[in-house]
């Protein structure tokens, strides 16, 4: 299995880079900056089988992510597609 961590603020053009201390924690791992300069972090635990977005826009708070969307959030254009990219490349990745 690879897990991916992006370990620089990206683009959602830009592809993440491998890490191996977090290919041994068996998370996906993703981070975007907007064009606001808002943070967001995207990590998909393959063990539990769980997405998880957390950003500087809300208090570094929890949301679910289920099917590539985060429940109870609203994102601009941009986050989504970022965070749907993230999903997918996450479960394409899944065991």
């Amino acid at each position: 299995m690879v897990v991916v961590w992006a370990s620089h603020w990206q683009t959602y053009l830009e592809s993440p880079i491998l890490d191996e201390n977090v290919m041994a924690k068996n998370i996906y791992t993703s981070e975007f900056a907007n064009r606001y300069g808002e943070k967001w972090t995207f990590e998909y635990d393959y063990a539990i089988g769980k997405g998880i977005l957390k950003g500087s826009d809300v208090d570094w708070q929890s949301y679910d992510v289920v099917d590539g969307r985060a429940s109870d959030l609203i994102l601009n254009n941009e986050e989504m597609l970022w965070l749907r990219r993230a999903w997918a490349e996450a479960i394409a990745q899944s065991p």
